[in-house]
């Protein structure tokens, strides 16, 4: 798929690598490893965490979100996401070591927004930044660059090869926090400043 025509990046495309002309959507939930396309998200409360090995040219995405309410419901939600982000660092590890190379694997995070009315959200962003965070320090994979909290969401690209990201903060609106939760995404705004980390 031709990257414009899939997301509507138009001035993104002239900051992206030569080689990179097609992108994968990375939906809540999903594990996407790649060594060759370009993958991209919208997120909001959650956090999405890219992986990546410089040496290799071989990334990954997959989303943390953490519900508000606590109980038994929070207590399942960290548990798979403890899974989501195990499934992701074992892949892409698997992925690297199978052509040969020795896994030194690097981590980019963003997300986490706060939405700016009052029980908007049924997601906690600031526990699902502090969750990723420990849990990637724990695995003893550093963070090079993050961009956390806020009100806006964030539309992402994690380009493969070294690691790169291009992120864009989006407004926040009711319809977009009923979607995260869905693992629907919406149509995005025009681009207003694209930062690359």
């Amino acid at each position: 798929m031709e990257l414009i025509e899939q997301i509507g990046f138009l001035t993104l495309r002239s900051r992206l690598p030569s080689d990179v002309s097609t992108i994968r959507e990375v939906s809540l939930g999903e594990v996407e490893l790649t060594s060759d396309t370009g993958l991209y998200t919208v997120i909001g409360a959650s956090v999405v965490v890219c992986l990546f090995d410089v040496g290799s040219g071989w990334a990954g995405m997959c989303h943390v979100m953490l519900p508000a309410q606590f109980g038994h419901h929070r207590d399942d939600a960290m548990l798979k996401a403890d899974s989501t982000l195990e499934t992701l660092n074992n892949r892409l590890r698997d992925a690297v070591e199978a052509n040969g190379h020795v896994a030194v694997i690097k981590s980019k995070i963003f997300g986490g927004a706060e939405p700016p009315q009052v029980g908007l959200s049924f997601s906690d962003g600031r526990q699902s930044v502090i969750f990723t965070r420990t849990w990637l320090r724990s695995r003893n994979v550093p963070i090079l660059a993050e961009w956390v909290g806020g009100e806006q969401r964030r539309e992402v690209v994690l380009v493969p090869s070294g690691g790169q990201v291009f992120c864009k903060r989006v407004s926040m609106t009711s319809d977009f926090i009923e979607l995260e939760r869905s693992g629907l995404l919406t149509e995005t705004a025009p681009l207003n400043k694209i930062e690359l980390f």
